[in-house]
């Protein structure tokens, strides 16, 4: 083996340069070892050498372990099955801001320094932050690695998350009497602000599927399958399953009266629409459930002697919700009179904000468009049997049995329960009630199968008490049991574990 000593002219480092025959390309190549003593440079080159032999014959090479942590993020990015753009934008994000400090990929292999690190971020963001944002991602590059034979081994594998100090932020579920509210108030919002297409069908929507947002969002006209009643969604990606998503066939009506107001549109276009007739974003219609939601916590908390205090609760919700008052129209005025009406009312519309933004943060706390899911599972629940929810929603199933030894579970129960208990018809209890049906939403008006429902804006101080004092025996505990298949009750006992009990008679 030729060995030559060699100078660096830029560092001034000592080295020297060897000439071998490359095992993969069997030609003859040089390779300098920056080392002055020579013996260490040959032990260097030997391992050089071991690398490339071991990659001639499919082995995997140790040099991967030296591969930059930009290379390696954008090789994962590249190549890695990421399930959605945003989660890919997502990890882009946090794994380019690097806060462990990662150099290269032998750094993974050093899990009391990435600990150590991760507490000090922990101190300063929280342990939720640090779990979530820096060692998930951390783990996910580490597993698809290995996966792909990018390094030997999963070096993350066995790298404990930090312990939890916070509680979880578990979402809460709505009442019926809150879900009427809420989108009672969508539809106030809807003709104050003169939107084109209502949406409380789209709250609706995801109410009676309970189905992600996500993927009802991306739901086609061509996927409303009329003759069966439901939304026929993709399967989903990896472990975010999308279920059967039926709909009650008065509902059916409704977003039919809907796609007939929009003139029929294609099968490719959009089943919902925002309120301008734009794609569905669904960051801004997190916005606008939160301001429905805002305006239906004001109006349950409104006082008595309201009236008399110059000022609306669409003034409240929108200061509640944006840290400011609603701005007037036209230009500024001049006159002393009118400035000082505007300022009487901007200070009563304080003094009610102050007064009711305890109640409108209680009610509001842990909820959001996300939780109409969870609303729909907790309603559903409670009046037939759990299988059939799953299947609606699209939760996997847990063990052998539902796995491999269920059939004839009908999903569409699980969505004509929660109808039953939004129209009224159906207290939580599984009691069945007289009440008034359920006002449609804008561009359904012309339909003949569900009637309306008594406008809210003007009804809303009169029913609020006695929604809430329904609600009160709608949560009350339940033991009994009832239909919810041809040869399967459900029960409602939490002490029994068992989800399904079947007759023998």
């Amino acid at each position: 083996m030729f060995a030559k000593s060699v100078k660096s002219k830029r560092t001034g480092r000592r080295g020297w340069r060897f000439r071998f025959t490359n095992p993969l390309t069997h030609t003859r190549s040089w390779r300098t070892e920056w080392f002055a003593e020579r013996r260490e440079a040959e032990k260097a080159l030997r391992l050089f050498l071991e690398d490339l032999e071991r990659q001639a014959v499919g082995l995997q090479s140790n040099t991967c372990w030296k591969l930059s942590w930009s290379d390696a993020v954008a090789r994962f990015l590249a190549e890695a099955p990421i399930g959605t753009g945003k989660r890919r934008n997502d990890l882009e994000r946090l794994l380019t801001a690097n806060p462990c400090g990662v150099q290269a990929l032998a750094d993974l292999c050093n899990l009391g320094k990435l600990t150590a690190r991760c507490n000090a971020i922990a101190a300063e963001k929280g342990d939720e932050y640090v779990r979530k944002c820096v060692q998930q991602p951390l783990k996910q590059l580490s597993a698809w690695a290995a996966s792909v034979s990018l390094l030997p081994h999963h070096p993350l594998a066995a790298w404990k998350k930090i312990p939890r100090t916070s509680q979880p932020r578990h979402r809460r579920a709505f009442l019926p009497d809150e879900m009427l509210d809420v989108l009672a108030a969508a539809d106030e919002l809807d003709a104050l602000l003169g939107r084109h297409f209502p949406t409380s069908l789209v709250f609706k929507t995801l109410l009676l599927t309970g189905n992600r947002p996500g993927a009802v969002f991306g739901a086609k006209v061509g996927d409303l399958d009329a003759a069966s009643g439901r939304i026929i969604l993709p399967p989903g990606n990896g472990k975010k399953r999308n279920g059967m998503a039926f709909l009650p066939e008065p509902f059916v009506q409704e977003l039919q009266g809907f796609l007939a107001r929009r003139g029929k549109p294609g099968a490719d276009e959009s089943l919902l629409l925002s309120p301008d007739g734009a794609i569905l974003e669904r960051r801004n219609f997190h916005r606008l459930f939160a301001k429905a939601m805002t305006l239906a916590a004001v109006r349950r908390a409104w006082v008595d002697n309201a009236d008399a205090s110059g000022t609306d609760p669409v003034n409240v919700a929108m200061l509640l919700f944006s840290g400011r008052c609603r701005g007037f129209d036209g230009a500024p005025p001049k006159d002393a009179e009118k400035l000082a009406r505007r300022k009487r009312h901007m200070e009563a519309t304080e003094a009610m904000a102050a007064l009711v933004g305890s109640d409108v943060a209680r009610f509001c706390e842990r909820r959001d468009m996300y939780a109409l899911r969870k609303t729909h599972v907790s309603w559903a629940r409670r009046l037939v049997n759990a299988d059939s929810v799953k299947l609606q929603v699209g939760h996997a199933p847990q063990d052998v049995e539902e796995r491999h030894y269920l059939d004839l579970v009908d999903a569409r129960v699980a969505a004509q329960a929660v109808w039953d208990v939004l129209t009224g018809t159906r207290a939580l209890t599984g009691e069945r009630v007289q009440a008034e049906p359920l006002r449609l939403a804008a561009g359904a008006e012309n339909l003949q199968a569900v009637d309306y429902q008594t406008d809210y804006g003007e009804k809303a101080g009169e029913n609020a008490a006695a929604r809430r004092a329904a609600s009160v025996t709608q949560t009350a505990t339940a033991t009994a049991t009832s239909v919810s298949a041809s040869c399967r009750t459900r029960t409602y006992d939490p002490l029994i574990k068992s989800q399904l009990l079947y007759r023998l008679s």
